[in-house]
């Protein structure tokens, strides 16, 4: 075997070269390797070449050599390999099924059979598009699930038989030979990239956060092209990464590792915390604790996000369902601490946004389910939850249902709740009594009708006028009636015909309409069927949802944004219309809990109360429509519940659940993770005790053995 570590570039913004990189000096003393200069692949042409880096010029950050693209070394073997740098603890993402390594390679190693039928999958379809089938192989030979040598490297490698330099051990290591809890940190190019300054922020604040702590260790290894990446992509953000780089090591906060060995850190830590990389992978084989840290958490503040929520009319409590994760809150009304109720039964730990509006039926919440597999029930008295299942309707051009954003809105009357469909066509009725769902479609058939485009989505918002859930539709100019009382609806066309609503308020007289992008705010008069349609200002900037509510207050109308730039009022009197100052602050700023969007949830509680829910700061805003009086902060909780995801030693990061809870409720004897590491590691891969190089070898030996033998 020869080894030849193959020289890099940077890539300079625009794509152009910039530094040459080769690590020749880098390997561990008992791999041999050879200069890249010295051998000739069209003289010596090899049996067999084995490559890890797929992307040839496709890599932004860094390019190898392109004497070493793929579809140059193809032409001086009898058999290119491709091995995947990387391991993935679930399936393999498809681009990276396509990559130009993937197609040029005669042979591509996967680490499980649910990988590989993911690259035949994508593989087909790139065959299909592009109208190229055999041109790369076929799939059935090309793709071989043999495991993965990084699992091999990684089972392999035992903490007690690793060098540390002193400097290093003196960190970790007491005076009276105990030994500090060693957190691996890994923060990745993906992250970085999304987070552009919060990322910055996220890593002071953990640096601060473990340089209070005497129980624990930060082990930092950043990916070693952290710096490229922000020199070609954010270039801008590069002094700023830089001088936190260099005040970590200066102050000596923890260890900071660049070098080559990932396997040392993996032995010598007790846990991972950082980035969603394929590092999770290879640590979750050890059956140690993983966190994947949550980048908009930058402080220890007991914060907590929901949406929606329902005030309790008979005593001090406001109910509301965590919008992060599965959960079930109760908050105090006058100093608005929340306190853990519960998880909804039969939904996913980490769900986002499981449930969305809520409202009270006999005694009984009842939460529409927006990303949920099914409605939720929860008896305020018994403290008891149910579940309900419900069938998506049948479209009648067979159109797939979504399965996400089901249902935003929510209403009662009598013995029945009413779920008001986003992305399903329909409004879904139960009657608590006889327990029967009934679906109302006439009405999205009517409005499908106004578009010759397909409809993705309906009703982001809805309100109640006596019997009446009164829905403006998101795709077309019409507001839609439902009776409650008869079950029965009316559809009426409001405003220009390429206007779409997102959200509706009545002021007594008029309805108010929010537009969904940047068309007109209309004012209708339904008795009349009269229409003022209201321009926005100049300077308004929307985006892919401008507008989320609209408000009738006392003296104005307050429109309030989505992932538009500007907080809205509209006077009464003569329909003018201003930045309304008192809300525009959530506009202006940079980043937060959900970056992109303002405000994300309105709650109507009674004539005059309401509830906003921001975005980005996270607040909670108590509104007095007559009055304009406003209260607002975060809400805060003391328990946030810490499960494992399916069973296995991972957790994601959450407000104030951060690792150093983790260390103390779930970390493992490191004597007694055996077990749990071998059933992990089997699920992941196949040769799953750490023989996958052996198997990668003794195959591809075979097969060109078996070539010369049959004299092809």
């Amino acid at each position: 075997a020869y080894v030849i570590p193959v020289p890099y570039y940077d890539r300079l913004p625009g794509g152009a070269f910039g530094s040459m990189h080769c690590e020749s000096g880098e390997y561990p003393a008992y791999v041999p390797v050879v200069d890249w200069r010295e051998y000739d692949f069209e003289e010596r042409r090899p049996d067999v070449v084995v490559i890890h880096s797929p992307y040839d010029d496709g890599n932004l950050v860094t390019s190898v050599h392109p004497d070493f693209h793929s579809g140059r070394l193809k032409n001086f073997t009898d058999m290119l390999v491709y091995i995947p740098y990387f391991v993935v603890s679930g399936d393999v993402p498809e681009h990276f099924c396509t990559c130009a390594g993937v197609l040029h390679a005669d042979r591509v190693i996967v680490q499980s059979e649910k990988a590989k039928e993911t690259y035949i999958r994508a593989f087909g379809e790139f065959e299909k598009k592009h109208n190229c089938k055999g041109r790369f192989g076929k799939a059935e030979t090309k793709f071989l699930a043999l495991g993965s040598p990084k699992f091999d490297k990684a089972l392999r490698t035992k903490r007690e038989e690793q060098e540390v330099p002193d400097a290093w051990r003196r960190l970790f290591e007491r005076p009276d030979g105990t030994r500090k809890k060693i957190i691996l940190y890994n923060t990745s190019i993906g992250a970085l990239l999304e987070g552009d300054e919060k990322m910055l922020k996220k890593l002071r604040s953990v640096f601060e956060l473990f340089k209070e702590r005497d129980d624990a260790l930060l082990w930092w290894r950043p990916h070693p092209l952290n710096e490229a990446t922000y020199a070609a992509m954010r270039p801008q953000l590069l002094a700023e990464y830089k001088r936190i780089a260099t005040e970590y090591r200066r102050e000596r906060v923890g260890i900071y590792d660049d070098t080559a060995d990932l396997h040392r850190a993996i032995a010598m830590s007790d846990a991972y915390y950082g980035d969603g990389s394929s590092l999770v992978a290879l640590y979750e084989c050890t059956g140690k604790p993983v966190m994947i840290q949550n980048v908009n958490i930058v402080s220890d503040e007991k914060c907590i996000h929901f949406d929606k929520l329902w005030e309790d009319e008979h005593n001090e409590h406001i109910w509301f369902s965590s919008s992060e994760f599965n959960g079930l809150y109760k908050m105090d009304r006058t100093d608005w601490r929340a306190e853990y109720e519960g998880m909804f039964p039969g939904e996913d730990v980490e769900g986002f946004f499981l449930y969305s509006a809520i409202t009270a039926c006999k005694d009984k919440l009842y939460f529409a389910p927006r990303n949920a597999r099914e409605i939720a029930e929860y008896d305020i008295k018994k403290r008891t939850f149910r579940k309900i299942p419900f069938s998506l309707p049948v479209q009648k051009n067979n159109r797939p249902i979504a399965v996400r954003d089901k249902f935003y809105s929510i209403a009662t009357h009598g013995n029945a709740v009413y779920f008001v469909g986003f992305c399903i066509p329909a409004i879904m009725k139960y009657d608590v009594k006889t327990d029967i769902l009934t679906y109302f479609t006439d009405w999205a058939e009517y409005v499908a009708k106004m578009t010759k485009e397909q409809i993705s989505c309906y009703a982001l918002s809805a309100c109640c006028v006596g019997t009446m859930i009164v829905m403006p539709m998101c795709e077309v100019n019409a507001v839609v009636f439902f009776d409650m009382e008869t079950d029965s609806t009316n559809v009426f066309e409001v405003g220009g015909k390429g206007n779409g609503y997102s959200g509706i308020d009545f002021d007594g007289r008029y309805y108010w309409l929010s537009p969904r992008h940047e068309s007109p705010v209309v004012k209708w008069d339904p008795v009349a069927n009269e229409t003022a349609e209201i321009d926005l200002p100049i300077g308004f900037q929307g985006g892919k949802v401008s507008f989320l509510s609209v408000l009738c207050l006392r003296k104005t109308v307050l429109i309030l944004p989505d992932t538009g730039n500007m907080c809205l009022k509209i006077n009464y009197d003569d329909l003018s219309v201003t930045i309304a100052e008192d809300f525009q602050e959530e506009c202006q700023l940079e980043s937060g809990y959900l970056n992109g969007h303002n405000y994300i949830g309105v709650t109507s509680c009674g004539s005059d109360k309401l509830y906003l829910r921001t975005a980005k700061s996270s607040k909670l805003i108590k509104l007095s429509r007559s009055t304009g009086e406003k209260r607002e902060a975060c809400v805060i909780c003391d328990k946030f519940p810490t499960v494992s995801s399916q069973g296995r030693m991972i957790h994601r990061e959450r407000f104030k659940s951060n690792i150093f809870e983790i260390l103390s409720e779930t970390i493992c004897d490191l004597e007694n993770i055996s077990d749990s590491s071998d059933e992990c590691i089997r699920n992941m891969a196949v040769n799953a005790d750490g023989t996958s190089g052996e198997a990668i070898y003794a195959h591809l030996r075979k097969e060109l053995l078996g070539a010369v033998r049959g004299g092809t």
